[in-house]
């Protein structure tokens, strides 16, 4: 009798069980006011979650938050990546709890207090580690992350430290030869710190024979990479012995040259810059005014001309030498300049005999502007009457190629190209994305090296990103984005493009 008892308790508590999880599966699906705006949320609250849980450093800043403040540089990466994804029509809050939290991952009282009238919606998800490539990178610290969302954005007072009072982020150059610095502080009209929008150098990785890699001075340590052939080097603060020379050859700074070479920069046909002499380097010097190009001293100013013909304004006149003809045309006749035409032993004006020299004079006209542009020269028959220095301005353009959209993650992706072609080098500082079907704009984000993994475009250059994207829920759709920054001669400049979904 007690073994069929139990038998019978058991069968009463699965049923029970079983009739739970059918209330639980048709509560879950059964519609609510406001589904259409629920279910917007919820996707949104998944996706990103998802994005955390399923991308390798995502995962792995979730599994190194220890506070959850602004001190905390993963907790600021994974907030950085939620305010991206997310319209400024919403507001969220990010938890990232260890499992045994004492206060069970709950809203703040800051936050709670604001949204005690607005529908909030809660997701989580729990990432337990990251496995890294397998060779001792193994993390294993279980967190919950949790997102609180809410319609109606964030209290009008409300802004949040985007970065670390006194921290800095190191990046390098272009050229890999200096560690860059861009410092934590306030740089707009709230109170919370932020990214100053440009970098400053902090290091010289290249006078002391090192490339800069991921914000430091790495040693070049090998004397090919150094740039040496032959003889004792200093290589990153070391003596090292690069080799020697073949026959009929001898060791100069390093470079192996024909014994006896006579070749110098001068007879060369060499101004400036780093030049093959008798087989080795050797520095010609640098230019004073301009750029070097091939050797050659280059003007590379920006400049504005006024050019004008010099127009003949009389018949030929007698003169004398001296300054006869000059006084003649300019001073008494009230021209502009002469023409010394030659000389009249043989020449006979009609009715005025001319024993001597003969001229015309001429006036400026047709006058011709040439606006602000590199090394610029009148054109063929023109005089340069006037030249004056110039600020220019860099232009800039951005645009979209290969737009398409995945329906499995609901994302529209493209391929972005910002590009100069003014000439002027520019620092892009941060950028801001709005919607034409929505209200308001997103937040403004300083992320120009996550993107394009440098803030730099130089003069005449571009810089480029592969599949960005972005996600909306209204068809048609159109985003516009803003990139701001800085040119070279310290003017705030702007780029913007826009995308249409219809």
């Amino acid at each position: 009798m007690k073994k069929r008892g139990w038998i019978r308790i058991l069968e009463a508590t699965i049923a029970v069980l079983i009739v739970s999880a059918s209330m639980i599966v048709v509560y879950s699906q059964n519609p609510s006011s406001g589904q259409e705006t629920e279910d917007v949320v919820y996707d949104l609250q998944r996706e990103v979650l998802s994005d955390i849980g399923m991308d390798s450093d995502l995962r792995l800043a979730a599994l190194r938050v220890e506070e959850e403040t602004s001190d905390d540089y993963n907790y600021i990466v994974l907030n950085d990546f939620v305010r991206e994804k997310i319209s400024d029509a919403f507001g969220y809050l990010l938890r990232v709890c260890d499992l045994d939290d004492p206060d069970f991952c709950k809203m703040d009282t800051y936050f709670y207090k604001f949204t005690v009238d607005f529908d909030v919606f809660v997701e989580d998800v729990v990432v337990f580690s990251e496995l890294g490539d397998g060779e001792g990178e193994e993390v294993y610290s279980p967190k919950k992350v949790r997102l609180f969302f809410w319609e109606g954005g964030f209290p009008e007072d409300y802004c949040m430290d985007e970065c670390v009072e006194a921290g800095t982020v190191l990046d390098c150059s272009l050229d890999s030869l200096l560690v860059l610095e861009r410092i934590c502080g306030e740089f707009d009209s709230d109170e919370c710190l932020e990214y100053s929008g440009v970098f400053v150098e902090t290091e010289d990785c290249g006078e002391a024979g090192m490339v800069c890699d991921d914000g430091a001075c790495v040693c070049l340590s090998s004397c090919s990479t150094s740039g040496f052939e032959c003889g004792t080097q200093d290589i990153c603060g070391g003596s090292v012995d690069c080799g020697s020379c073949g026959l009929g050859e001898s060791c100069l700074e390093g470079t192996c040259v024909v014994d006896g070479c006579t070749e110098t920069c001068s007879n060369s046909g060499f101004e400036c810059g780093l030049q093959i002499i008798c087989g080795g380097f050797e520095d010609c010097g640098s230019c004073i005014d301009g750029t070097c190009d091939a050797g050659v001293c280059v003007d590379t100013s920006w400049s504005e001309l006024v050019c004008v013909e010099e127009v003949s304004v009389t018949g030929p006149m007698c003169g004398v030498g001296g300054n006869g003809m000059s006084h003649h045309c300019i001073n008494v006749l009230g021209h502009d300049g002469y023409n010394y035409l030659g000389d009249s032993d043989y020449i006979s004006f009609p009715g005025v005999p001319c024993d001597s020299l003969y001229y015309d004079c001429w006036e400026y006209q047709n006058e011709h502007e040439i606006s602000c542009s590199l090394n610029p020269a009148c054109p063929s028959g023109y005089v340069q009457l006037s030249k004056e220095d110039c600020v220019v301005g860099p232009v800039l353009e951005a645009s979209y190629s290969n737009l398409h959209y995945e329906s499995s993650s609901s994302r529209w992706y493209y391929d972005l190209v910002i590009s100069e072609s003014g000439g002027v080098g520019v620092t892009l500082s941060h950028r801001q994305r709005c919607w034409l079907y929505v209200d308001g704009c997103e937040s403004i984000v300083y992320d120009p090296v996550a993107k394009f993994g440098t803030d730099q475009i130089t003069a005449n250059g571009q810089v480029s990103v592969d599949d960005r994207w972005f996600w909306t829920s209204r068809h048609p759709q159109q985003m516009i984005e803003t990139w701001y920054g800085e040119d070279e001669n310290g003017n705030a400049v702007e780029v913007s493009y826009s995308i249409d979904t219809d």
